[in-house]
């Protein structure tokens, strides 16, 4: 009972204050009721579509800036091979969620071997891979990635995938699409079948997104670390625009 009196005189201290605010006292609501009420439907009314408006349009602008729902601030790739044959391809994303809630990211890849590699996560749960093609007629596979619940607006997570590959013949490469500000791509090479006279380099480029057929733009060389059997190489603020890309030439399969 007093839970429900307490209840009663909120909501009545809430309406007080509402009509003191729309200059509606307590003699014009009892002398002039209707012209009282009317007031306040339309005030309200007013303040609501006032509030959806100014959601829906934040919410545009969000989509428009951030089309996937979220900002990168860094992201990790990593592939490895114990022998040249099997090997497995582990991304991590550092996000940031955009838009009002997010519990489902979609995540393209670009493959160029013969056989579809395996794609799991350890974070979220991986859906079908699907066929598509981009508006330059690049074709690319794609899935979704599930978060166990949903995100909400500036709400921080990583996005995992990690890609298990048999009878690796794919071009001796990883590359990643920068189409907004991020703080740095990591890429690293793990080849531990390499041999000990195994002295190649590998090439850091980039080339800009929009323009596939252009020239690739040579950025530095990494040499490879005995010590860790791998290339690592790190780029600090890349431009948005621009594809990156590391290639290194394959060892002999053991």
């Amino acid at each position: 009972m007093k839970f429900i009196k307490s209840s009663l005189s909120n909501w009545l201290a809430l309406l007080a204050t509402i009509f003191t605010i729309l200059g509606i006292n307590l003699s014009q609501l009892i002398q002039e009721p209707i012209q009282s009420w009317i007031v306040f439907g339309l005030s309200c009314f007013l303040i609501l579509f006032t509030i959806v408006r100014i959601y829906l349009v934040s919410k545009n602008i969000m989509k428009h800036e951030y089309p996937n729902g979220y900002s990168t601030s860094a992201s990790f790739f990593k592939y490895s091979t114990l022998n040249g044959i099997h090997a497995t391809y582990e991304q991590f994303r550092y996000i940031q969620v955009k838009s009002p809630y997010k519990s489902s990211f979609e995540h393209r890849f670009h493959w160029t071997g013969t056989n579809q590699p395996k794609v799991e996560s350890d974070l979220q749960t991986v859906g079908d891979i699907t066929n598509g093609e981009d508006d330059l007629g690049r074709k690319f596979y794609s899935t979704s990635l599930m978060s166990n619940h949903s995100l909400i607006y500036n709400e921080c997570d990583i996005l995992h995938t990690k890609a298990t590959i048999e009878n690796d013949d794919a071009r001796p490469f990883l590359a990643q699409n920068v189409k907004e500000p991020i703080k740095l791509l990591n890429f690293k090479i793990e080849l531990w079948h390499a041999p000990s006279e195994y002295n190649n380099r590998a090439k850091i480029v980039r080339q800009l997104i929009d323009k596939p057929s252009s020239n690739e733009e040579e950025i530095d060389w990494v040499d490879f670390n005995h010590s860790t059997k791998s290339f690592s190489y790190t780029v600090i603020k890349p431009i948005a625009g621009y594809c990156y890309k590391i290639e290194w030439t394959k060892p002999p399969s053991s």
